[in-house]
């Protein structure tokens, strides 16, 4: 997986190597952080049914926000802003 995601960062985004793995880190480290974090609310605050709900719909409108990279291709405004709602979701 970060064999693949780099190499899309680097050769499809143009990105650095090292700011593609310092990327790729931050992302695999804030989905612990957060899995931890919804955890918690969706345990104490929300049920089964209505923790899917939301996070469904987080995760399909970060879908639609990285699709906009592909059209838009800025990369600073877009792509790291579809990531942290995936990560949200």
């Amino acid at each position: 997986m970060v064999g693949i995601i780099t190499y899309y960062f680097v050769k499809g985004l143009g990105m650095g190597e090292s700011f593609s793995f310092i990327t790729y880190g931050v992302f695999v480290a804030l989905c612990y952080v957060y899995g931890s974090i919804g955890g918690y609310v969706a345990d104490k605050y929300l049920d089964t049914k209505r923790t899917i709900i939301v996070g469904a719909f987080i995760v399909s409108c970060s879908s639609c926000l990285n699709i906009g990279v592909n059209w838009c291709r800025n990369i600073n405004l877009h792509s790291f802003n579809g990531c942290d709602k995936t990560i949200t979701g």
